[in-house]
C-alpha cells in the first residue's frame, strides 16, 4: 500500500475555503470557472456546501488562508482594496496580531494540472467521506444565531435591588467591523431579552470618539458621524426597552498617523508604533476636542448609560499609555507624571458630563496601570481621579499560585481563581476609603481558559466568585470581555445572587430530581480548575483554544505564530515559568476531573424529569465534554511537539516513535469526537473576533494530517 500523500497547495486551498466561499467566488480568484471548481471538490469528496455571508467571512478567510496566501492575495480573494484590507486587519480586534507572521516563500495558487495530486485527492476522499456523509444534518456555521434572534418572554426572576448595582455584559453575536456605520444590530432584541432574563442590566460596545462627533478643532474627524449617531441612538433605545443601559467603551484619544500632525504639530505627543504618535492630553486643543466631542455625543444620545475607559491598553492613547516603568518621552506629560496623565481623560469626561447635566457614569478601568506605574503604586494613583469616577479593578490580576511546586502569576481573566488578588484588594480598599464606587472586571461565563466554547461549566467557582463580590461590597461587575458573553447558565447564576447556594438553585431548576448529581458534576469541573495552567503565554499561544484545529505534523514549522488563533510550536518558551512538564500534567489532571464530572452529569440527565430542559441539558453535556477534550488536545499537542523534536534528532529511538504513535492515535480519537460534537452544535469553535477558531471541515483536514503522520511513522 502506498504511503498517504500530503495534500497539494491547491487542494488545501479548496478544502479550507469550501465552507466559506461559493464555487463561483473561488473560481473567480483562480481565474477558472465554477464547474471546474465543483469537479475538483467532488474529487476531494467535499459535498456541496453553504457559503457564509460576507459580514462573517472576513476573519475566517484570513485565518484559514494565512499559511497559504500572502496578505495581498487574501485581499484579492476577498475582493477588497489592499489598503482597506490592512485597515480592517488592524481594527478587527488585532486580527493581524492574532494570525501572526506568515511562512516564508508563499507562492500564488494556480488552477492547473501540475498543482493537483491525484493520489492525495483519492486518499483524502477515502479518509473523509464517512465524516461528510451526514453533511445535510450538520448545524450550519453560525446556526446558533437563529435561536438567539428569537425574543424570550420575561421570566420575572431577575434581581431588582442587588448589591451588584451594575451587572454588565457584552453581545455574544456581534461582529467586529464598523457596525455603527453599517447599521448592524450589535444588540438584537433576542440577545437583549436573554441578557435581561439572566440578571444583566447594562451592556457595552466599543467606539471611536473621532467617528462619532464633528470637530472645528480637528476637521479631519467626524466623517459620517450623523449615520453613526443615529444608529447609536437606536441601539440605546432598544437596550432601554429591555431595562438595560448601554455604555460606550472608549480608548481615547487614539494615536494618529504622522500626516495628521503635519497640520496639528502642537497636538503631537509620544511616538508609538511605526508612523503613529499620541494626541498629547497636556495640549489644551486636545483637551478641548475631548470635551466638545463627548458633549456632542451625550447631547445627541442623552440616554447613554455612560463610558468605560481604559487609558493604558493595547491601543495607544495618551503619552503614558505604553510608557512602561512610568517615564515617557513627552516632556510636557513627563513633568505632570503618569498618575495625572492616566487620569486625564476620565477627569475631563467627568467634568464635561457634569457641565451638560448628564447623570451618565464614568468608569475608569485600571487595566495596564500596573505596567506603567508599577504594581505597588496603582492604589495611590486612584486619588488622582475625580471623586465622581467609578474605579474598576481586574479582580484576579497578579494572583500568585503554585502548581506542582512551580510558582506563577495570573495576568488574564480566570475562572480557576475566583478570590480577589492582594493587588486588587489594595485598590478596592483605597478606593473605598476615598468614598469611590468600585466595580470588578471578572469572568462569569468563559475566559481564554476556554475561549472556543460558549461557557466554561464551573458553576461552583462562579458561585464562589459571586459570594466574594458580595463579601467585599463590590458595587458592580463587568462580567466578560469581547468573549465570554453567552447568555446561558453561567450568566443565569446572577438571578440567584441572594440564595444560599446559587448553583443548587440553578441545578434544581434545570435538572429537578437530578439536581444533586448535577451539582456534583459542577464540583468536579470546578475542582479540576485548580490544576489549570493559567499563565498568559499558555492561554494565548498553546493549542488550548484552537483545540481540534491544531495540526500534528512531523515537519517542524519555521514561522512565528500568532496568538489564540494559531498555536505555536515553541512549547518550552510559552510554558515558562511553570515548565512544559507541569503544563502538560496540569491539563491532563484537569481533564481527568472533567471526565469524572461527566459521569455525574450523565446521571443527572437520566434522573431529570423536567421535559422543558431535556434538550438543553443534552447540549450542555456536549459543551462539558468538549471542555475536557480541549484540555486533552492541549496536553497532546505540547507533548507531541516536544517528543517529535527529540525523535527528529534521533530517529532510531523506538521509544520516542512509539510514544508519537500513541499520542497521534489518541489525538485522532479526540478530533473525531470533537467533530461529532461540532457538527450538531454550531456554538462549538465560535469566538466572536475571529468567527471560529475551528470548524468541522477544519477538523477533518487535521484528522487527515494526523493520519498522514501516523503513516509516515509506519503505523
Amino acid at each position: 500500500m502506498k504511503s498517504t500523500p500530503k495534500l497539494a497547495q491547491l487542494q488545501r486551498f479548496l478544502i479550507r475555503n469550501s465552507e466559506l466561499l461559493s464555487p463561483t467566488q473561488i473560481a473567480e480568484y483562480l481565474h477558472t470557472d465554477a464547474t471546474a471548481v465543483q469537479c475538483w471538490m467532488k474529487e476531494l469528496g467535499l459535498p456541496e456546501m453553504r457559503p457564509m455571508g460576507p459580514e462573517r467571512a472576513f476573519p475566517l478567510v484570513v485565518r484559514r488562508n494565512h499559511d497559504l496566501l500572502s496578505h495581498k492575495e487574501i485581499a484579492r480573494l476577498l475582493k477588497m482594496p489592499e489598503e482597506l484590507y490592512k485597515k480592517t486587519m488592524m481594527e478587527m480586534d488585532f486580527l493581524d496580531v492574532k494570525v501572526g507572521q506568515k511562512p516564508k516563500g508563499l507562492s500564488n495558487i494556480k488552477a492547473c494540472p501540475g498543482r493537483w495530486d491525484k493520489d492525495a485527492a483519492t486518499y483524502f476522499k477515502l479518509c473523509s467521506e464517512s465524516y461528510f456523509s451526514d453533511y445535510s444534518n450538520w448545524e450550519p456555521l453560525f446556526g446558533f444565531l437563529d435561536e438567539l434572534r428569537q425574543v424570550e418572554s420575561p421570566t420575572g426572576s431577575v434581581p431588582q435591588d442587588s448589591q451588584l448595582g451594575l451587572r454588565m455584559m457584552y453581545s455574544y453575536t456581534a461582529t467586529h467591523g464598523d457596525f455603527l456605520l453599517t447599521g448592524e444590530e450589535f444588540y438584537t432584541d433576542g440577545v437583549l431579552s436573554r441578557l435581561a432574563n439572566r440578571g444583566v442590566n447594562a451592556v457595552w460596545m466599543p467606539a471611536l470618539l473621532r467617528d462619532l462627533a464633528p470637530s472645528d478643532i480637528f476637521p479631519e474627524f467626524g466623517e459620517d458621524h450623523e449615520i453613526r449617531i443615529e444608529n447609536l441612538r437606536k441601539q440605546v433605545e432598544k437596550a432601554k426597552s429591555h431595562g438595560i443601559k448601554l455604555f460606550l467603551y472608549l480608548n481615547e484619544p487614539r494615536f494618529m498617523p504622522e500626516e495628521f500632525f503635519l497640520k496639528h504639530p502642537e497636538a503631537r505627543g509620544m511616538e508609538g508604533q511605526a508612523g503613529y504618535y499620541g494626541m498629547c492630553t497636556s495640549e489644551e486643543k486636545v483637551r478641548e476636542w475631548l470635551r466638545h466631542s463627548l458633549a456632542f455625543v451625550f447631547s445627541k444620545v442623552p440616554d447613554l448609560g455612560g463610558i468605560i475607559l481604559i487609558t493604558a491598553s493595547e491601543n495607544e492613547t495618551n503619552c503614558f499609555s505604553h510608557a512602561l516603568g512610568g517615564r515617557c518621552k513627552c516632556p510636557r506629560c513627563n513633568e505632570r507624571g503618569a498618575a495625572e496623565v492616566l487620569s486625564d481623560t476620565a477627569n475631563i469626561f467627568s467634568s464635561t458630563l457634569e457641565s451638560i447635566g448628564s447623570k451618565a457614569e464614568i468608569i475608569e478601568w485600571l487595566w495596564g496601570w500596573d505596567f506603567v506605574l508599577g504594581e505597588d503604586k496603582v492604589k495611590d494613583a486612584v486619588g488622582a481621579l475625580s471623586p465622581k469616577v467609578t474605579v474598576m479593578v481586574d479582580w484576579a490580576r497578579n494572583t500568585r499560585f503554585n502548581l506542582f511546586g512551580k510558582d506563577a502569576t495570573i495576568i488574564e481573566y480566570t475562572l480557576a481563581y475566583v478570590q480577589p488578588s492582594d493587588y486588587a484588594l489594595g485598590i478596592i480598599n483605597t478606593a473605598k476609603s476615598l468614598g469611590r464606587q468600585v466595580m470588578a472586571k471578572c469572568s462569569l461565563v468563559s475566559t481564554v481558559e476556554m475561549n472556543a466554547l460558549p461557557y466554561l461549566p464551573v458553576m461552583k467557582n462562579v458561585e464562589e466568585l459571586l459570594t466574594a463580590l458580595k463579601e467585599y461590597e463590590i458595587d458592580g461587575i463587568l462580567g466578560c470581555w469581547i468573549f465570554g458573553a453567552y447568555p446561558g447558565r453561567n450568566m443565569e447564576m446572577l438571578n440567584y445572587l441572594d440564595d444560599a447556594s446559587p448553583a443548587e438553585s440553578l441545578a434544581a431548576k434545570c435538572y429537578g430530581n437530578g439536581a444533586h448529581e448535577a451539582v456534583r458534576a459542577w464540583k468536579c469541573f470546578s475542582e479540576g480548575m485548580k490544576y489549570f495552567p493559567t499563565i498568559y503565554s499558555v492561554l494565548y499561544h498553546s493549542a488550548l483554544n484552537c483545540g481540534p484545529g491544531a495540526e500534528f505534523s512531523l515537519e517542524p514549522a519555521d514561522w512565528r505564530f500568532g496568538m489564540v488563533a494559531v498555536p505555536t510550536e515553541q512549547i518550552e518558551k510559552i510554558c515558562e515559568p511553570l515548565g512544559a512538564d507541569v503544563v502538560i500534567r496540569g491539563f491532563r489532571e484537569c481533564a481527568e476531573h472533567f471526565k469524572k464530572g461527566l459521569v455525574y452529569l450523565e446521571a443527572a440527565i437520566e434522573k431529570s424529569s423536567i421535559e422543558e430542559y431535556k434538550e438543553e441539558n443534552l447540549r450542555d453535556y456536549g459543551i462539558c465534554r468538549a471542555s475536557m477534550l480541549h484540555m486533552s488536545i492541549a496536553a497532546n499537542h505540547a507533548e507531541f511537539i516536544l517528543t517529535r523534536n527529540r525523535w527528529l534528532a534521533d530517529q532510531s529511538d523506538e521509544n520516542l516513535r512509539s510514544r508519537l504513535i500513541k499520542i497521534l492515535e489518541g489525538e485522532v480519537k479526540n478530533k473525531e469526537e470533537m467533530l461529532a460534537l461540532s457538527k450538531v452544535d454550531s456554538r462549538i469553535g465560535f469566538e466572536g473576533s475571529v468567527g471560529y477558531l475551528y470548524t468541522p471541515v477544519e477538523i477533518i483536514e487535521q484528522i487527515y494530517n494526523a493520519k498522514l503522520a501516523l503513516n509516515q511513522l509506519g503505523s
